[in-house]
Parts: C-alpha cells; structure tokens; sequence
C-alpha cells in the first residue's frame, strides 16, 4: 500500500506524529501499524515521469466533523511553485479507499496576474494550479468528509506545527493559512519539553491522604477497559481503536487511577519505556494527573522524558505544567490552527499531556 525511499523515510523519523506512534506508522511484517486505523486517511503523490513517490498526506479523522491533519510530508524543492494532479487509478487503489494515489501532471512556477479579471471570477473560479500542501489538503479532506461543498460550514480540520524559530523543519505558517485555509489560531500554548528525571521526582510531593483514596493501576488486559472508560469521559470521539493501538505499541506502560470507593477510573497515563516518551496524561485534577506520572518514571530507568504539554495559565489545574515548563531542559513551542472553529466538544481542562501528532488530545 505504501511505498517509502530512503529521503523520505527521513523526513518522517523525527517527526511529531512518528515520535508520538513509537516510529509504528507504516505495516512492517503485518506488526500494529498507526495507517492500519479504521480512521486514518493518507493521500500520496507521485511524480509525474516515474511513479516514484515524492511527497503525502495522512489525516485522522476524530469525528464527522473534525479531521486532524497528522503528517504532511513534502521535498523542501517542491514546497514552493503550484501544481495539478490527477488522481492515479489503479486496482490496490481501487480496493483500498482510505489511501489514494495522486500524480503530478504539471507545474507552474507563478501563476498569471487574474485581478484585472471580474471579482466574480477571482471569487470562485477554479484555480489554474495549487501549492502542493494545499493540494494533499484539499485531498484528504475530501477523502474524509466526501462532499467538500461548504465545508467551511460544518467542518473542522486542526493541525499543529512547530514554531518557525524553533529551528524544526517544516512548512511555513503562511502557506497553512493563507493557501491550506488555517485560520483560526488555537487558544492555548502548546510546547514539547524534555526534562531530566530528578526534577521529575521532585516535582511530587507525597499527599498521604490522596495516596488512601486513590490507587494506581498498572495498563494489563483486566485494567485497560478503564483507559477506555475515562477516555471516553474526556470526549465524545470515538477512539477504541486508536487506545488499542497504543495498548500493542512495543515497550508501552499504562497506568490508571481510580477511586478505591467505587472503582471508578479518575485518570490514566501511557507511555514507552524506551527513549522516556509520555504520549497522554489525562485526569480529574493535577494532583492525580502528578501521581500518574510519578508511577511512570519511578516504573523504568530512563534519565530524560519528553512529551507534548498544553499550557492555559488561567486554570488552577494546569500549574502543574507551569511546573513542569520551569524545569524542562528543552522546551519547543508548538502551533496549532484550525480551519474554522477552536473544537470545544472536549474537557480541555482534565488534559495535561497529549498525544500531538497522532491525536488531536
């Protein structure tokens, strides 16, 4: 289904969505792959003499309503200039319609002046030719909410991208919102941070009377309904499947709080042994959420930890990642855009790491 060379499998190692899937994005030997989900669509393109590929798109689509734009994956050669491609027909492409196959036809380095047009026209004519960012866009948004005819409407596409300081390759901010349509600028601050493993511990304080009330589990085939359950309690999207691919992740560790009166799941988090990466913390408050964390990093013996945190000073919960902002020894600001709307059908509040990349939370 997916063919990958050498310059390409580069630019995705280092990656946001590679690093948040543990680098299982693509179907090795028929292994847990991230572009296997019933919800992931990818478009890819192909060059115009050869086949070869040079550039895609992959997508997630959270809902019928919200796509989140996971990868975007193009030759710093081919970033600038405008191009029409036509779709490439042939049977694997005809049996698997979440992946589609688009081929360069041709290219145009400018685009002829058309102001001197009736506005009508410069309005709502096709365009002669589009970037190339905004053609993987278009076409993954199609592939997902199928009629694309005011979209803008009803539909929501987000994405997040690295601050262009932060010295991270990726497509200019101006290309995603003036060509892809990204316009609405995200209302928290969202960073990527590595932080040592002492300053980890001693950001929490022991809290005996919490300790006796709450009790941590560890992610196992009779706990992991209560990922789900709690999942489910952040959201109205639909994500067992994306949870089970994270359960099969190799070196994964999960661990769940509940409440010892009822057993009732309070928060939970997963992460990979190796390289330290947290890739969601979710919980009632920060207090458990810093439990979580405190049974992960005292659960292996990697000295640095990074993950993706959401900073929003104006709740009392997100201290605890002000905390640990002030004791990351790398911080990356991170981007996030939305086509139309902030999405508001999620408890932002109880979300203290997130999965960015591969998940909108």
């Amino acid at each position: 289904m997916f063919l990958l060379n050498s310059k390409n499998n580069l630019i995705i190692s280092n990656t946001k969505l590679n690093k948040s899937v543990g680098g299982a994005l693509f179907n090795e030997n028929n292994n847990n792959s991230f572009i296997k989900l019933e919800n992931v669509y990818s478009t890819t393109i192909l060059d115009k003499e050869k086949d070869n590929l040079i550039g895609f798109g992959l997508a997630y689509l959270q809902s019928p309503n919200q796509l989140y734009c996971s990868l975007i994956s193009i030759p710093k050669e081919l970033e600038n200039g405008f191009y029409n491609l036509k779709e490439k027909n042939n049977k694997e492409k005809q049996e698997d319609k979440q992946h589609n196959y688009l081929k360069i036809i041709n290219f145009k380095q400018i685009l002829p002046d058309l102001s001197t047009l009736p506005q009508y026209f410069t309005a709502f004519a096709e365009p002669l030719a589009r970037p190339l960012l905004q053609c993987i866009v278009e076409e993954l948004a199609k592939q997902c909410f199928g009629n694309t005819f005011n979209m803008e409407l009803t539909k929501n596409m987000s994405v997040d991208i690295y601050d262009s300081n932060s010295g991270m390759e990726e497509y200019s901010t101006k290309l995603w919102r003036d060509s892809a349509g990204f316009i609405v600028t995200d209302r928290f601050r969202y960073f990527e941070i590595k932080i040592k493993k002492e300053n980890l511990i001693n950001l929490f304080k022991n809290n005996p009377s919490l300790s006796s009330t709450i009790s941590i589990l560890p992610l196992n085939s009779q706990t992991k309904t209560l990922f789900s359950i709690y999942d489910q309690n952040i959201s109205s999207f639909g994500r067992d499947d994306y949870l089970e691919f994270l359960f099969k992740l190799n070196g994964v560790t999960g661990f769940v709080a509940i409440n010892n009166e009822d057993n009732q799941p309070l928060g939970y988090l997963i992460g990979l042994n190796e390289g330290g990466r947290i890739l969601q913390c979710y919980a009632e408050n920060g207090e458990i959420a810093s439990l979580l964390l405190n049974s992960f990093i005292l659960s292996n013996t990697t000295t640095i930890y990074s993950m993706f945190i959401r900073i929003c000073s104006s709740e009392k919960e997100n201290k605890l990642n002000e905390k640990l902002m002030e004791k990351a020894e790398n911080v990356i600001r991170v981007c996030r855009y939305h086509s139309r709307i902030f999405p508001t059908n999620i408890q932002w509040s109880k979300i203290f790491i997130l999965n960015i990349g591969a998940n909108l939370f």
